[in-house]
């Protein structure tokens, strides 16, 4: 279910292991339109100590953002820069720049949890990430003494193409894997406009991580398998770990059906 341009490395990895894949993103990228808080946010770069990216596709989204400004991502060269995961970290890197922090974590409670207190208090952050995502970092890091800017750069949408893809539940699958709560929010929302509400509920889900598989559990669904590290290569981990503790010894023959 991830969104059409990330949902082949997922396919290959499962494809790879033996599993029959089909895809059905239930997440689309679109701009956010311009905005005064997002042209403050660049304005108040040079005294912002640190920069916070919540996701692998935000520095491409904050590129294409600062070039009516006369800007690239350059601008962020004074600040500390924090990324959410090593995804995040490796995008911004790509684009030239230094990571400052990785949480062992990879979520905005891993930041929370990892990030040095003593370095915090009386700075300014800024955070950079989907119009949609949670406020657990902003108000995390206000408590600690931070004066904290959030500003969307980007929106996740629900594909055009989702609902009309939901013909193929009509055959089961052994696993449908989730790596967002927008995903789950997006499947969900497709499922009950087309009338599958009670099938949402008796899919098994493969999750991302706890957050994701809070969002199946708060709509109905069940979490069967979940990643202990939050990437798409400690899901596919988790996948294969859960089906060898349940076949048997004996070779079987045949895949199992996923649905990334």
């Amino acid at each position: 279910t991830r969104p059409a341009e990330k949902s082949s490395s997922l396919a290959e990895q499962l494809e790879t292991l033996g599993a029959e894949v089909e895809e059905l993103p239930a997440i689309a990228l679109a701009p956010v339109r311009p905005n005064g808080s997002f042209r403050d946010a660049v304005n108040g770069i040079p005294k912002t100590d640190w920069v916070f990216f919540t996701s692998p596709e935000g520095i491409g989204w904050f590129s294409r953002m600062l070039k009516p400004y006369r800007k690239d991502v350059r601008w962020l060269s004074g600040c500390h820069i924090g990324a959410i995961g090593p995804k995040t970290a490796a995008s911004i890197e790509e684009a030239g720049l230094h990571v400052d922090f990785v949480p062992k974590r990879f979520s905005q409670e891993g930041v929370l949890e990892y990030l040095p207190r003593r370095v915090l208090s009386g700075k300014r952050a800024l955070i950079l990430s989907a119009a949609e995502s949670r406020d657990v970092l902003a108000e995390g890091l206000r408590r600690r003494g931070m004066a904290v800017t959030k500003v969307p750069i980007y929106r996740t949408v629900l594909p055009n193409a989702l609902t009309a893809g939901l013909k193929m539940f009509q055959q089961p699958f052994d696993l449908v894997t989730v790596t967002s709560a927008s995903c789950v929010d997006h499947l969900h929302q497709a499922m009950n406009a087309s009338g599958k509400r009670k099938q949402f509920q008796r899919l098994c889900f493969a999750s991302i991580g706890p957050v994701t598989s809070a969002a199946v559990r708060t709509l109905g669904g069940q979490v069967a398998v979940e990643a202990s590290v939050s990437t798409v290569e400690g899901l596919v981990e988790a996948i294969v770990r859960s089906i060898r503790g349940k076949r048997p010894a004996r070779a079987t023959h045949g895949g199992h059906r996923g649905l990334p």
